[in-house]
């Protein structure tokens, strides 16, 4: 299928990804810049534009309908505007997230542990460990565990950050 792109975690993930992630990069290092040449006309100390986190520290939700949980890296909240990084733990019994598609978002996903079930406009997709796949933005999925390999853990990558969740009702799974 044309929609669904799926390379070995040692290959480049997803040119278009790097590319905002650069322009993000390059925003917030002109910004910093600014920043910093303003607080020090004020004479004040300013935080470190850098942001970092332990998996295990960051901060976590729970995810809908009980089927596990979500460890958020970066997003808004920690200052990021271009980009949402988190890792998802999807339990073995948690079936697929709910169809749905996002009108200017993209998705990464990146599979860490377990077996992910990716289904792409109503195309079934396996990505095991190291898997990478890429969901461009308007087209609708839904991801879970397979659940054949235990817990899937998986780093989903979503660009741009923000709400852009749109549930598309009436839409069936290919195995249903």
């Amino acid at each position: 299928m044309e929609n669904v792109y799926k390379v070995d975690i040692g290959e480049a993930i997803v040119s278009i990804f790097l590319t905002q992630l650069v322009a993000e990069f390059a925003h917030a290092t002109k910004l910093t810049r600014w920043l910093v040449r303003h607080e020090r006309r004020q004479g004040e100390i300013m935080a470190s534009p850098f942001y970092t986190t332990k998996v295990g520290q960051a901060s976590i939700r729970q995810l809908d309908n009980g089927r596990g949980i979500s460890h958020s890296l970066v997003n808004q909240t920690t200052g990021a505007s271009n980009v949402d990084v988190h890792i998802n733990e999807l339990k073995v019994d948690s079936g697929a997230g709910e169809r749905h598609f996002h009108a200017k978002a993209e998705n990464v996903y990146i599979v860490l542990e377990g077996c992910l079930e990716v289904v792409v406009e109503g195309e079934r997709h396996l990505l095991y460990k190291d898997d990478v796949g890429f969901i461009p933005a308007g087209i609708v999925h839904t991801a879970g565990n397979a659940g054949t390999h235990g817990i899937c853990r998986m780093i989903e990558i979503y660009a741009p950050a923000g709400r852009d969740f749109n549930v598309v009702e009436g839409w069936f799974r290919p195995d249903a």
